[in-house]
């Protein structure tokens, strides 16, 4: 399978988050999306969690499981007053999750830390983190990278928190912090492409501006591409 999920957070509201596969995780559904605070002053729609709640969203792959999961994505800590944002990888239970705080990075397996990483995170910028874990009782791994770099990596470690060697989904959640989320991928280690680290990446919706050389079916109105051309939920499940 390899490459499993890309995503760039381009949605209108918590409807079109529920239509791409999201679920509610946490005390509260998301706090917004946000056009503000692009990353490179670039393209599309971030997700910002306030502080102040559990706010929070995951997916879980049906019927898929692996004991490895490769995965990146952009963020923005805005606030640790209140507590501390965290990524779970889930299988059967949450097994490895990944807490930010500010200039401090912890690795939990469930509630025990296993690790804690000094770097570099300064309230309200981006940073590209990726992760590598394994679940595992012994032969468990924990890969992290930021902006390219590693800064902890850990191997033949106990990263099982009960249950089956297995991953099959992640949750991210404010845990009344304040975090946003952007230009996310998910990868397993199947396949001869795309089975690691991409690096930073940044995950943009493309929409049709004209018909190609092959179309087909007679369109509602207009012209074919004018049927997809908007980055309505609807119209990017038809793409």
């Amino acid at each position: 399978m390899a490459l499993i999920k890309m995503d760039g957070f381009d949605y209108a509201n918590n409807a079109e988050l529920v239509q791409a596969g999201y679920y509610s995780y946490g005390w509260d559904f998301l706090s917004s999306f946000s056009a503000s605070n692009k990353r490179f002053n670039g393209y599309g729609i971030n997700i910002a969690l306030t502080s102040g709640s559990g706010y929070g969203f995951g997916f879980s792959i049906p019927n898929y499981s692996t004991p490895t999961f490769i995965f990146g994505i952009a963020v923005m800590l805005n606030d640790t007053s209140w507590g501390i944002p965290r990524i779970y990888c889930n299988g059967n239970v949450e097994h490895i999750n990944f807490r930010f705080q500010n200039n401090w990075l912890g690795v939990y397996r469930g509630e025990t830390l296993l690790y804690g990483i000094s770097t570099s995170i300064v309230l309200g910028q981006w940073n590209y983190f990726e992760f590598k874990v394994t679940i595992s009782n012994t032969a468990g791994v924990v890969v992290v990278r930021k902006n390219g770099q590693v800064i902890g990596e850990w191997y033949n470690i106990d990263t099982n928190n009960g249950g089956t060697d297995a991953l099959n989904g992640l949750n991210f959640n404010s845990a009344r912090g304040a975090i946003r989320f952007d230009d996310f991928y998910l990868c397993d280690t199947t396949g001869t492409i795309n089975n690691d680290f991409l690096g930073d990446v940044t995950v943009v919706p493309l929409a049709p501006t004209a018909n190609g050389s092959v179309n087909n079916f007679t369109p509602s109105s207009g012209s074919n591409f004018q049927c997809v051309d908007d980055f309505t939920m609807t119209e990017m499940l038809l793409m």
